[in-house]
Formats: C-alpha cells, sequence, structure tokens
C-alpha cells in the first residue's frame, strides 16, 4: 500500500491493521509509514512472515497485538521499550527490543509460544502459551516478576508446549508477584 504522498507516516494505530508476507509494507511517498509506529490501540497483526522494524520511539500497546509464528516485530533505536499497558499481545512469532531497555507490562497481558528476546518486567499479566492452551514462551534476557504481576501456565501431561507451559529465560528470574 502506498500513501499518495509524504504525510509524516503512521504513528498510531486505532483501526485494523494486518501486515502479510515478506513483501507486505506501507509507504508514505517512498518511505516506510510504519517506521514511527508507536502506538497501537487498535488490531495490529503481522502473519505470513511478516516482518516489522519501528526506530523513532518507545512502542505502547494497549490494543491488541498479534506476532504470528515466522513473523517479526522489532522496536529498534537505542534505548526505546515496548510497554504494554492495556489490552493483549500475543507472541507466537518474536518480539525483540534492540535498544535493551525491554518490556514492560503494566496492563493487559502478554502470552504465546514465541520468543521474546528481551529483558521482561512483569507487573500484569504473562500466560505462557496462547489463551487457554500450553506453550513454550522463550525470553532472552532476564525475567522479572512485580509484586502486582501475575504468570499463569497450563498443565496437563508430560510433553512440553501441548501437555504443558514452559517459560525458558536465559538470563535471571525475579519472582516477586502472586
Amino acid at each position: 500500500m502506498q500513501l499518495a504522498a509524504a504525510n509524516g507516516g503512521i504513528t498510531t494505530n486505532a483501526a485494523n491493521l494486518t501486515l502479510t508476507g515478506t513483501a507486505a509494507k506501507i509507504l508514505d511517498g517512498a518511505n516506510n509509514a510504519l517506521a514511527g509506529f508507536n502506538n497501537n490501540t487498535g488490531t495490529f497483526a503481522l502473519s505470513g512472515g511478516a516482518t516489522l522494524t519501528t526506530a523513532s520511539s518507545n512502542f505502547t500497546n494497549s490494543g491488541k497485538v498479534t506476532i504470528a509464528k515466522g513473523t517479526t516485530l522489532t522496536v529498534g533505536g537505542t534505548g526505546h521499550s515496548y510497554s504494554q499497558t492495556a489490552g493483549t499481545t500475543t507472541v507466537d512469532g518474536t518480539l525483540t527490543d534492540t535498544g535493551a531497555a525491554g518490556i514492560s507490562l503494566t496492563g493487559g497481558t502478554i502470552q504465546g509460544a514465541g520468543a521474546l528476546k528481551t529483558n521482561v518486567s512483569n507487573g500484569a499479566t504473562v500466560n505462557v502459551g496462547d489463551a487457554g492452551k500450553a506453550g513454550l514462551l522463550s525470553i532472552t534476557g532476564t525475567y522479572t516478576q512485580l509484586s502486582t504481576g501475575t504468570m499463569n501456565v497450563s498443565i496437563g501431561g508430560t510433553t512440553v508446549g501441548t501437555q504443558y507451559s514452559q517459560l525458558k529465560i536465559t538470563g535471571t528470574a525475579s519472582l516477586g508477584g502472586r
């Protein structure tokens, strides 16, 4: 998709926006219209191998973000973070923060059976696996569960990812939640 003329791009999504496929993009003139995308209050989804890197600032979600298997959302730039304040982020693909500021959950839920490639601070809810399903959620970094945080796992057998949930963390884990 291409916007008719350079208008500064899309910074906030309050609608339903889905990027599908490895070549999916939205252009603002000749530039990436989503380079400054930093606020989702609607529904945003990546599917079919789509990738998106934002570069201008922190990314805040209070709507619904879906990162399907085989897709990647990267919060780029130095010191930028992914902030979940409400709503749901489902990560069955990869959510990466190149600035190492991490993922901060203060409201809503992050769930899935994908990879979070950054440090995670949970003051809300993490579902290991998708809603009501077991899954393997990997964190490349540290996991800090604050006293306001909740972590939900599914247990129903002996097979990881299909019968019980597993949170795999490469760094340290600090559990201070309930």
